[in-house]
C-alpha cells in the first residue's frame, strides 16, 4: 500500500512537541495508524533546537531529537545539493527566506504533493498545495 506522503514544516513539529496541539496529534495518530506518512528536512532539527537550547530545556532537546531520528512516521530527509539548487530557483521565482525555501525544495524533491504549514507567507509552487493544521487534519484524515 502506497501511503501519502506528507510534507511537515517546523511549525507542526514544535505544536506536537511543545504544544500539544490537538490536531497535529491527530494527525500523528492517522500516521500511526497508517493513513499518512510525514517527511521533513533536517533543517526542522536546527529550528526546533534554537528556542529549548536558550532556555536550557534539555528535555524539549531530546524530545526533538527522538522525534527526528526515531519516529516511524516521519523520515527526515538530507539537504542536499539538488535541494540546495532547487531553493535558489524557488527563491528565484517565489521569494522567501532560505529556511522556507530548503521546506519546499524538499517536499517537491520527495514527491509530496501537500505540505502541512501554519506559517501563511509560506510560498509554494502550484503542484505543491500547503494546508494549515486544520485543513490537513479535514483533508487527509
Amino acid at each position: 500500500m502506497n501511503l501519502q506522503l506528507v510534507y511537515v514544516d517546523t511549525n507542526v513539529l514544535i505544536a506536537l512537541i511543545e504544544e500539544k496541539q490537538r490536531e497535529v496529534l491527530s494527525l500523528f495518530y492517522g500516521a500511526a495508524e497508517g493513513k499518512i506518512s510525514f517527511v521533513t528536512s533536517e533543517i526542522s532539527l536546527a529550528e526546533v533546537l534554537v528556542k529549548p537550547l536558550e532556555m536550557g530545556r534539555s528535555d524539549l532537546v531530546a524530545a526533538y531529537s527522538e522525534l527526528l531520528t526515531n519516529e516511524p512516521s516521519l523520515r527526515t530527509v538530507a539537504i542536499s545539493r539538488e535541494i540546495l539548487r532547487r531553493s535558489a530557483e524557488l527563491r528565484s521565482t517565489l521569494g522567501g527566506k532560505l529556511p522556507d525555501a530548503v521546506h519546499v525544495a524538499s517536499a517537491l524533491e520527495t514527491r509530496c504533493r501537500v505540505l502541512v504549514s501554519n506559517d501563511l507567507r509560506l510560498r509554494c509552487p502550484q503542484e505543491l498545495a500547503r494546508l494549515c493544521v486544520e485543513e490537513a487534519e479535514k483533508e487527509l484524515l
